[in-house]
């Protein structure tokens, strides 16, 4: 975009000039730079009825071992949050000569590739001014490699959804196969075509989201963060209500802090290439955008992928949202605004199970398996003449609709919605699937380092 010359004056400070243009205000580097530290730093005071006000104070004036645990997927928007909580620490710090809680970071690799990668990525921080750590104890970056977790379980199952009856088939699996992938265990089920991207994207993204949980239980963190800017947000409440995991959504919001909550991701990207401005400690450095930029002087707009085969809903939804955002941005501030007045329903609830493939709590008295049967026309009409007979015979023969005999089988209803709408995606509506809810291996598997 560009301006004339005489609107190219910083509106803040009224002196620098203006290098920005976002929410129809233009900024200089520096106040653009302050703008988005101080959203960031508001909404951790103000969210969660300021659950995090105590330690989150610049004034804070006693020790404090409360430990934050940062989700890092060295991604632009969580390498920007990570900056900026360091950045806190050492303000804390400097006039107290004490910190108001200890930093902890945890980034979920899927080979071995990435793991070294990251590596390199946090010894390349040390060098960082952005990056300075003047506070101690220093912070401890985890990494576990998601294919670690999974060859670590001692139980693997097969789950075979029967579309009659919308229960599952669950097999104890007794001899699993050596060097297991979360990406194999996902081409097995879904294969490779187009339409089932973004059912693999689900599975992963629950495997993931997993084993970050698991080791946020497991060694006592205060509060749990997420870099997900404003359009990341709304893309997963749309997203997810697609798929069918709609009742997540509360939960999400209320459990976890998203510091960049009233960030644009166009905004994330200026800021990323304006202050801190380096590729070598992005993990995927190559990774295409299509956000509009919103810097001055430099209408470039990335490069979008037109190809829109190969784009999970996660990837239209979040590439509309990148379009409408310089008009219409007050619908991705709606979207997450509704979101965040939701409520969990399982919060109240005295008596749930568990799902089996994403942990996620079922009510014991609204079963999804039970709803869809009750919503849905199991028996069909008769069959009236020949030709309907020709068609319904010719329909059971291309028909990939499994009708098991469940004599025998070990049957459960302990699958969510969105799990049951998923798995009717494989291709033989199967997944083999390990258990999620062991975490006896983490010890083994949770790499530490220092910066």
């Amino acid at each position: 975009m560009s301006l004339n010359k005489e609107d190219t004056i910083c509106q803040r400070c009224l002196e620098q000039p203006a290098i920005i243009k976002t929410r129809k205000e233009i900024f200089c580097k520096e106040c653009f730079s302050k703008f988005i530290l101080l959203k960031q730093r508001r909404t951790l005071i103000s969210d969660k009825d300021k659950y995090l006000e105590p330690i989150m104070k610049v004034t804070y004036k006693t020790p404090n071992d409360d430990k934050i645990l940062l989700a890092l997927s060295f991604g632009k928007s969580s390498l920007i949050v990570l900056q900026n909580l360091i950045e806190y620490l050492n303000n804390q710090y400097n006039q107290q000569k004490k910190t108001g809680f200890i930093l902890e970071t945890l980034t979920i690799v899927e080979n071995n590739e990435e793991h070294q990668n990251v590596k390199t990525i946090i010894s390349n921080l040390i060098n960082l001014p952005e990056f300075k750590i003047l506070f101690t104890p220093s912070i401890k970056f985890h990494i576990v490699n998601i294919n670690d977790s999974i060859n670590n379980s001692n139980s693997f199952k097969n789950f075979t959804l029967d579309t009659l009856t919308s229960k599952t088939i669950v097999e104890d699996i007794s001899t699993k196969q050596e060097n297991l992938t979360l990406e194999s265990i996902l081409l097995d089920a879904f294969g490779t075509q187009y339409k089932t991207l973004s059912s693999k994207e689900d599975f992963k993204t629950v495997a993931i989201n997993n084993v970050i949980k698991q080791v946020y239980k497991k060694l006592g963190y205060k509060a749990l963060i997420y870099g997900s800017s404003m359009s990341k947000l709304a893309t997963d409440i749309v997203n997810n209500v697609v798929i069918g995991r709609g009742e997540i959504i509360a939960r999400e919001l209320d459990n976890i802090f998203y510091p960049l909550t009233d960030v644009f991701y166009s905004e994330v990207e200026a800021y990323y290439d304006l202050i801190i401005n380096n590729n070598d400690i992005l993990l995927f450095p190559n990774e295409s955008s299509n956000s509009n930029s919103i810097l001055i002087n430099n209408p470039i707009i990335k490069s979008q992928d037109t190809n829109r085969k190969n784009k999970t809903i996660s990837d239209i939804t979040m590439d509309y949202f990148n379009t409408i955002e310089g008009d219409y941005a007050n619908v991705i501030s709606t979207v997450v605004k509704t979101g965040l007045k939701l409520k969990d329903i399982h919060a109240d609830e005295a008596s749930f199970s568990t799902c089996n493939l994403c942990n996620t709590k079922i009510s014991a008295n609204k079963n999804p398996s039970e709803w869809i049967n009750n919503i849905t026309v199991m028996n069909p009409e008769k069959i009236q003449n020949e030709e309907e007979l020709h068609n319904f015979e010719n329909w059971k023969a291309s028909s990939t609709t499994t009708n098991t005999d469940l004599k025998g089988k070990v049957v459960e209803n302990n699958l969510c919605y969105g799990c049951l709408v998923t798995l009717n995606t494989a291709t033989n509506k199967q997944i083999q699937w390990y258990d999620i809810n062991n975490d006896d291996n983490l010890d083994q598997i949770l790499n530490e380092y220092e910066l």
